[in-house]
């Protein structure tokens, strides 16, 4: 039931690359826009966060927005407007209130009047689903079109379900939803979240690569916003900041555990200030241990400390 409703919105949607606050020229722009589409209660509601995409090429623009006082489901809305023969048409509203309808988040522009869509739904306060549809131009306005090799054949989209409060102390209390569904416009890559384990993401992605008629699957590969030296890993256990560092703990294929240290104002593709392997876990305190030379870092779910020959040297809480 979901997928037919999915397609239903679908077709009155579509997205792409930019997006901006209420607070925004833009996002200001798309209210005033859209407000004859909200609910009374919306309309006057100060607190609406509008999504606005527009693709590379100028012929969509999207505003959507969640409902507020939709509860544990998201109940999203969106308005579509398209260039066609030089005229700007708008193909829809999603009503309000209808349910399961989708958040536009990102839209990529592949040329010749195709794009990816990426959408996002919130089934219910712990469970989340996000899609990348493949959509095309037309007189109508969007429709699905089928660009994605799949083992079932050609498919309209590829989606994964996840565990929001997993994903979320993991991925460094959000900082991760940023990389799910990450596109290349250089190669025209878009990365795939991989789920081994059931609403478990790994923090490894399926490339796609768009040959220019499909979307062709290759291997799984490590996050494209992780330095090459760090590729080899199993899942991510935990990203976080702290006071000086930004640090990242990955589970590896040999059920031990690495640490990964970068100075707080760096990213993940810089190269590590330190790399600790062979870590492990102490079910007793809950917490992982990595030793290097003298020193032991200590991280649990709230802190991590450094002993020197036993004796604790620093502790940081983290941010």
């Amino acid at each position: 039931m979901r997928r037919a409703l999915y397609i239903l919105a679908i077709v009155l949607i579509s997205a792409c690359g930019s997006r901006n606050r209420n607070k925004s020229a833009n996002a200001i722009s798309a209210r005033q826009e859209v407000s004859d589409a909200l609910s009374a209660e919306s309309a006057e509601d100060g607190d609406i966060e509008i999504t606005v995409l527009e693709s590379d090429d100028g012929n969509i623009r999207i505003s959507g927005w969640e409902e507020p006082h939709s509860g544990t489901m998201g109940v999203y809305s969106s308005r579509i407007e398209y260039k066609w023969k030089g005229k700007t048409l708008t193909q829809g509203v999603i009503p309000n209130g209808a349910e399961e309808s989708l958040m536009p988040m990102k839209l990529y522009t592949l040329g010749g009047g195709e794009y990816i869509l990426y959408q996002y739904f919130r089934e219910w306060s712990s469970q989340a689903y996000i899609e990348a549809t493949a959509l095309e131009l037309t007189a109508e306005g969007l429709v699905p079109v089928k660009l994605f090799e799949t083992e079932e054949g050609l498919a309209d989209n590829i989606n994964v379900e996840y565990n929001i409060p997993d994903w979320y102390f993991r991925a460094g209390s959000g900082e991760g939803y940023e990389w799910l569904y990450h596109f290349d416009k250089a190669t025209k890559t878009l990365y795939h979240p991989s789920s081994p384990k059931y609403n478990h993401l790994s923090d490894r992605y399926i490339p796609y690569v768009w040959n220019g008629k499909t979307f062709s699957p290759g291997k799984e590969v490590a996050n494209p916003f992780l330095h090459p030296s760090l590729s080899e890993y199993q899942s991510l256990v935990s990203l976080f900041r702290i006071e000086r560092n930004l640090v990242r703990i990955d589970a590896m294929p040999d059920s031990t555990f690495r640490y990964e240290a970068w100075p707080k104002d760096a990213t993940m593709l810089d190269k590590p200030e330190l790399v600790i392997k062979g870590g492990t876990f102490n079910e007793d305190s809950s917490e992982w241990v990595f030793l290097n030379e003298n020193f032991e870092y200590h991280c649990s779910g709230d802190e991590l400390y450094i002993l020197k020959s036993g004796a604790e040297i620093a502790r940081w809480k983290k941010e």
